[in-house]
């Protein structure tokens, strides 16, 4: 189709200048389109490789501008329109440009973006294989790939997934899922460790892109994609279980043994190692992160790849001939032995796969998503082809990694119907007893067994066995019995549906006096961070006397530090016991006077959660154990430490939460105990702060550690008895004016005394409080903290003021010489110096703080130091909403004293030609202020406009683009609508095009074009001329709209 001598003409005008090609293709893209361009476009070389723009480098160092194709909307125009003729003929003229491009190597997310848009509308026959191939280049780009991540996965696989797909949409389908579940490394991951590795990895597109896929999907992929996607699938999920080695240690007599297990194709090796010289922490430490623990070797053992079982009756003949390995019970060393191999195929195991579906919002890694995606469009090809699942299935339950029996559990369980004899023959096979254990398959286990109904004899008496017999490798507990008896019951419940089983149920519970269910597990043998399992569960507890828990308490010792139960756990139990039923035990604590710490810690813990749950508890005998329990010499020296507590408490533990017992006890009015009680309790904080050694902060955290320190908590505890005291004697005219005793003022200033660095920061933190006990003695002590020589103590005063008090002006002037002195210092606490810069910039608000007085504001703004000063501007601009809602009537005053402090960041810079990078973020983010502005003016025109100058140095531009869009409908139309030109102009001309947020921008131009005044239409004009010709399709629309 030839073009007439005026369009050839036209053909010819566009190569003078580049403002003639966008104005061109802008049309013909438009309602101007016709196919005849298409040919000839090409002929003159517009759709070739070296016409098709790369990321340009901007002005400033490390900023890139990525420009639009101007002839891809027009490319675009073309694939939508399948009536013309010869349509198979231009794409395959655009599908070639596609491959051309691809193949160089230019990397431009917009012009990738722009292929898969044209792909969207090509009929899906016409879009070869090699052409999909590229979709992994682009979605690789260097410089962004939501939107490309956006269209393939929620766009483009969809697509070929129709109602009714054909055998060549399905391999179209299947190859684009394949890329979304490709597997690649997080860029943010370092190191490897055994249980976050998987999380070290990270799919090609964006997770919530990624499930909002899979979810349309998942029905459809399962429906009628190939059992090789499935398997593809299951690989990519093995390759994230796979683990470098697995741990496991075993002590015997006093020596600390480790079974560390690595396995290849053909064989395991396992490695006997004395760790004895490695402390608990450490390993605990190791462990977590997945490092190889070192030791000395004491012998290797290698055996050729084969059953869990087989391994373990080898090792255990090899092992049971050393003299060391005698030592050991033989059903604890088969059981460790069984642990290091299964270890190292646990992965994925310990949660139930009918939960995971409540907690999808929180996937992240690769697994996590790998999995869910595996198990939906698994469930769906069970639900549309039975043959191909039950031989998906078997292969899933003859597989090393046990998550594929697990998986395989599921699916029998969602669809029980059509594959329960799959788990009938599960059963007599020799993983039957393995899945009865449940250790790993405990809700898919119970999924099945509750939909168990009517069973024949022989169904009935297998699973009547595999019950009764037990597991083979039962947990080591003090009552193996009552071990074995719960185990047993949780299956029976699970069968009660069954009447034979639903008796066994019932005599077991009667028995236990424990409801307990089949559940997910994290593993009663996976080393774990946390306290262990405990020996003993709450209901066990609580059928006991206090004596006899004392008594147990005293002997129990931790089994295995690895896998329990220890110490840990059963303090957790008991605390949980006594939060649930305190009366049980405040009414005799006696039996535990020598107990050791770490359960006297959890119980005083469980009684103080007790009594914030409002639960009624009797102080008085709380109280007196407590005193008997600390006024020792055994207690302060650290006699009752229990030798294998895995968490090592000492005296300070227990210290800390007597402290704490005491704080809630008189924290609030309306629940605090009865004030006879107040005599004992002072008493007992008295013994604890002569007694206790203060500690070092050692993390420069002076807040953190008077929260979470012992003195810390016994002086919190001192002040609010103090209050509550005062509050209760309020009547008493005596003390309006010093409110607390001298025995309580006496032990906190003995404390300031002795250099105590949380009486420093509590004496900042309630510096309100005590100004209500004594305002006299509190105002001398801030006044000597002006002139304080040791830093680390006024620094830790400081930070307890700024984090903890709620500032008024009447603080402010006491605090004013404080302020000015930690100008001159460097504040180390968490968001210390934020919280300084806040302070000030009230001060200065409210007007008891400005240019003309000798206070902190001026010698803030004399320092000019830029991060304060940038801290400054945040603060200002972060108030606009307090502002907003304040009700003393000052707002536009405190709005004045905040534009006067833009003014002077302008003066400051206005005429400077040097700028450093810093000052020019600065001048930039000053522009947040515009916020506070009514309209725009010729006096803060000039504010704007430097701003805008460096707006495209800061991240915030949105928010200046934001504020100009609201000013627009402010003052006079005509000059806001010149000096908003003006502002964004001078964006532009930086060179700087934000493309954020977009809606405010088109905001801007199209108030711009609306005003009907030739000056404002040319700057708008100017505007989307700038962005045109960084090929950035943002207002075209409005260009054309208003150049007609």
């Amino acid at each position: 189709m030839a073009l007439n001598p005026k369009e050839q003409a036209a053909l010819n005008l566009i190569k003078e200048d580049i403002s003639y090609e966008n104005y061109f293709f802008d049309k013909i893209s438009g309602d101007k389109w016709d196919i005849k361009w298409l040919m000839p476009l090409k002929n003159e070389g517009y759709f070739s490789v070296a016409n098709a723009p790369g990321v340009i480098p901007a002005e400033e160092e490390g900023y890139f501008s990525v420009p639009q194709w101007n002839v891809l909307p027009y490319l675009e125009k073309v694939a939508e329109n399948i009536a013309i003729p010869d349509y198979e003929l231009y794409i395959r003229e655009i599908l070639g440009i596609i491959n051309e491009v691809t193949a160089s190597g230019k990397d431009n997310y917009r012009t990738f973006w722009f292929f898969i848009k044209i792909l969207l509308k090509v009929p899906n026959e016409l879009i070869p294989l090699d052409t999909l191939d590229h979709l992994r280049a682009w979605v690789s780009s260097k410089f962004g790939s939501d939107f490309i991540s956006h269209d393939i996965a929620t766009k483009l696989l969809p697509k070929f997934l129709p109602g009714s797909p054909t055998p060549d949409d399905i391999k179209k389908a299947e190859m684009i899922f394949d890329l979304i579940t490709t597997i690649k490394p997080a860029s943010e991951a370092k190191g490897s460790s055994k249980y976050d590795r998987a999380k070290e990895q990270e799919l090609a597109v964006d997770r919530y892109w990624y499930l909002k896929a899979i979810n349309q999907c998942k029905e459809a992929i399962g429906r009628h994609c190939s059992r090789e996607l499935i398997e593809n699938l299951i690989n990519k999920v093995e390759a994230l279980l796979k683990v470098s080695h697995a741990d496991i240690d075993l002590e015997i007599d006093s020596q600390q043994i480790l079974l560390s297990l690595k396995e290849d194709d053909t064989s395991c090796l396992l490695q006997i190692l004395d760790i004895s010289t490695k402390k608990p922490e450490e390993l605990i430490g190791d462990f977590i992160q997945g490092n190889k623990i070192e030791g000395t070797l004491i012998k290797e053992l290698r055996t050729k790849k084969c059953t869990r079982d087989e391994f373990i009756k080898h090792t255990y003949s090899e092992l049971e001939k050393d003299p060391l390995f005698k030592k050991v019970d033989s059903a604890e060393l088969k059981r460790r032995i069984s642990n290091a191999h299964r270890n190292l195929f646990n992965g994925e195991t310990y949660h139930s796969l009918y939960s995971q579906d409540k907690h999808i919002e929180h996937f992240s890694s690769a697994l996590d998503l790998l999995v869910y995606t595996l198990k939906n469009v698994l469930n769906a090809k069970a639900h549309a082809d039975t043959t191909t699942t039950i031989s998906i299935l078997n292969n899933l339950m003859s597989q090393d990694y046990f998550f594929f029996p697990k998986l395989a559990m599921y699916i029998i369980g969602r669809n029980f119907e059509t594959y329960s004899a799959l788990f009938w023959a599960l059963l007599t096979s020799e993983l039957g007893s393995f899945v009865i254990e449940g250790e790993f398959f405990g809700d898919e286990l119970r999924h099945i067994l509750e939909q168990l109904k009517e069973l024949t004899p022989e169904q009935q008496t297998l699973l009547q066995a595999l019950i009764e017999n037990g597991p083979r490798y039962p947990l080591v507990t003090d009552d193996p019995n009552e071990y074995l008896k719960l185990w047993k019951q949780k299956r029976y419940d699970a069968l009660s549906a069954v009447p034979i089983f639903k008796e066994r149920y019932d005599n077991l519970q009667k028995d236990t006096g424990a409801n307990v269910k089949l559940s997910a597990s994290i593993g009663e043998v996976m080393t774990q961070w946390g306290s262990g399992p405990s020996p003993l569960a709450n209901e066990q507890l609580l059928r006991m006397s206090n004596k006899e828990i004392a008594d147990y308490l005293a002997v129990f010792k931790t089994e295995n530090f690895w896998e329990g139960p220890t110490i840990g756990g059963l303090s957790d139990t008991l605390r949980s016991t006594v939060q649930e039923n305190p009366d049980k035990f405040t009414e005799d604590l006696s039996p535990y006077i020598n107990t050791s710490y770490l359960y006297v810690y959890d119980i005083l813990a469980g009684l103080r959660e007790a009594w914030k749950n409002e639960a009624p508890i009797d102080w008085g005998a709380l109280l007196a154990f407590v005193k008997s329990y600390i006024d020792r010499e055994e207690f302060w020296s650290d006699a009752l430490k229990a030798a294998d507590d895995d968490w090592h408490a000492t005296h300070e533990w227990v210290a800390g939460s007597v402290s704490e017992l005491i704080q809630e006890g008189t924290r609030k009015d309306s629940w605090a105990f009865d004030g006879k009680h107040i005599p004992l309790a002072k008493e007992i904080l008295f013994i604890v702060l002569e007694r206790i050694s203060p500690s070092k902060d050692e993390n420069k955290d002076a807040v953190f550690h008077a929260l979470n320190s012992a003195e810390g908590k016994a002086l919190t505890a001192l002040i609010l008895i103090a209050l509550r005291i005062a509050r209760l004697a309020k009547e008493n005219p005596a003390i309006e004016k010093v409110r607390w005793s001298d025995d309580l003022k006496n032990r906190f200033e003995s404390a300031l005394s002795n250099g105590v660095n949380d009486a420093y920061t509590l004496l900042g933190q309630y510096m309100p409080n005590l100004l209500y006990l004594d305002k006299t003695w509190t105002e001398q002590r801030i006044q000597v903290m002006e002139t304080l020589e040791d830093d680390e103590l006024w620094n830790a005063f400081m930070e307890g003021y700024l984090f903890g008090v709620a500032l008024n002006p009447r603080f402010y002037e006491l605090m004013k010489d404080n302020y000015k002195k930690a100008l001159t210092h460097q504040l180390t606490g968490r968001h210390a110096e934020d919280l300084l810069t806040d302070h000030i910039g009230l001060g200065y608000l409210w007007n008891i703080d400005n240019l003309s007085d000798d206070g902190p504001y001026k010698k803030l703004i004399d320092d000019w130091n830029l991060t304060d000063i940038d801290d400054l501007v945040s603060f200002f601009w972060r108030i606009q909403n307090s502002l907003e809602e304040n009700k003393d009537g000052k707002r536009d005053e405190y709005i004045d004293r905040i534009l006067k402090f833009w003014q002077m960041v302008y003066s400051r810079y206005a005429s400077r030609t040097d700028l450093t990078d810093v000052e020019k973020k600065l001048i930039a983010k000053s522009g947040l202020l515009a916020v506070y502005l009514e309209e725009i003016t010729d006096e803060n025109l000039a504010l704007l406009l430097l701003s805008a100058k460096y707006i495209h140095t800061d991240h915030d531009s949105a928010f200046f683009i934001e504020a100009l869009d609201q000013l627009k409908d402010r003052g006079d139309a005509t000059r806001s609508a010149k000096y908003i030109g003006q502002i964004f102009a001078q964006i532009i001309r930086i060179p700087f095009c934000p493309d954020y947020d977009r809606e405010h921008i088109r905001s801007i131009v199209r108030y711009l074009y609306e005003r009907d005044n030739e000056e404002v239409k040319a700057l708008a004009d100017e505007i989307c001329n700038a962005y045109a010709q960084n090929r950035i399709d943002l207002l075209t629309d409005l260009y054309q709209e208003f150049n007609q």
